[in-house]
C-alpha cells in the first residue's frame, strides 16, 4: 500500500498544469479560468487541454507573467523577496549604527554599505537553492539528443540522478537543484515527466517502444541539440560522464549503483537529500 507521502507526490506529479494555473490565478488576483485566460491572450478551452495533457505552455507564461516569481508559479519554491532578506538584518543594522555612531571616527555610510553587501551575498545563497526549470529542460534535452532512442525512461532517471549526485560531491552544487524521490527501484526524478511533455510539445521529441536487451522499453529522440550557454564545462563533463558509465550497465548494474549507503537510509517515497 503507497503511503500518504507517496500519494502526495503522486498527485502532485499528476496535477502539474492544474498547480500552474492556480498559483498564477492566486498571484494574479483572478479568481476563474475564463478571466486567466483572458489575462494570458489565449481561448479558454487552451487552459482545459494544458490540463489535460498536464502541460502549460511556458513560453505564453513567461510573455505575460515575466514580473512574477516564475520559480514559484512553475515549481512551487518561493523565493524570498529583497525586503525579507534585508529587513531584520537592516532593524539590528541600524541599532548597531545608532550606538557607533556615537564614535566619532564612525562613519555611517561605509558601514551601511557593508551591510547592503553583505545582504546581498545572503540572497544570492538563498537565491542558489531554488530550482531552475528552465535549465534542467534543456539538460532532459541535451540527454535525449546525446543518446538518441538507446535511453529507456529508468536510465534517464538513473543519469539525471547520478550527474547531480557527482556535481554534489566535486562541487558543492547540483545541475539545477532538482529533487530525487525513493521508489521501489531507484530514484525518481520529480520534474522529468513534465519535461518530457514540454519537449514533445514544443521541440518535436518522439517517443516510441524499441527492444533493448531483454525487454521492450520507450526510448525518446529529439532531432536538434538545446542551447548550451547556460551549462558550465564542469557541469558537461560530469553529464558525459554520467552517460558513459549508466548507459551500458544492465538493470540490476544501474541498481548497484544507485542503491548505496543515502539510498538505503532513506524511507520510501521521501526525497532523497544529498
Amino acid at each position: 500500500m503507497s503511503s500518504k507521502k507517496e500519494q502526495n507526490v503522486d498527485k502532485n506529479q499528476q496535477n502539474v498544469a492544474e498547480n500552474v494555473l492556480n498559483r498564477l490565478k492566486n498571484e494574479l488576483k483572478i479568481k476563474s479560468d475564463k478571466e486567466l485566460a483572458n489575462y494570458l491572450g489565449v481561448n479558454y478551452k487552451t487552459l482545459g487541454m494544458w490540463k489535460i495533457r498536464n502541460s502549460v505552455q511556458h513560453d505564453i507564461i513567461i510573455t505575460k507573467c515575466g514580473d512574477l516569481d516564475l520559480n514559484w508559479v512553475f515549481a512551487g519554491n518561493r523565493k524570498k523577496t529583497t525586503d525579507d532578506m534585508f529587513k531584520k538584518q537592516h532593524e539590528s543594522s541600524e541599532k548597531t549604527a545608532k550606538k557607533l555612531s556615537l564614535s566619532e571616527d564612525f562613519d555611517l555610510t561605509a558601514y551601511k554599505e557593508k551591510i547592503l553587501e553583505e545582504s546581498i551575498k545572503e540572497a544570492k545563497a538563498e537565491y542558489s537553492d531554488v530550482f531552475d526549470y528552465n535549465k534542467f529542460m534543456k539538460l532532459v534535452w541535451y540527454l535525449v539528443r546525446r543518446t538518441d532512442e538507446r535511453l529507456g525512461l529508468v536510465k534517464l532517471h538513473k543519469i539525471l540522478y547520478y550527474t547531480d549526485r557527482k556535481l554534489k560531491l566535486v562541487h558543492k552544487k547540483t545541475f539545477a537543484r532538482e529533487k530525487y524521490i525513493k521508489e521501489k527501484y531507484g530514484p525518481v526524478s520529480v520534474h522529468l515527466p513534465t519535461a518530457l511533455k514540454d519537449l514533445e510539445i514544443y521541440e518535436n521529441l518522439k517517443r516510441k517502444k524499441k527492444k533493448i536487451g531483454d525487454y521492450e522499453q520507450e526510448v525518446f529522440s529529439i532531432p536538434s541539440m538545446p542551447p548550451l550557454q547556460s551549462f558550465k564545462t564542469e557541469e558537461i563533463t560530469i553529464v558525459e560522464q554520467a552517460i558513459d558509465y549508466i548507459l551500458p550497465k544492465t538493470a540490476k548494474e544501474i541498481s548497484d549503483v544507485s542503491h548505496d549507503a543515502l539510498w538505503e537510509s532513506t524511507p520510501e517515497g521521501e526525497e532523497i537529500v544529498f
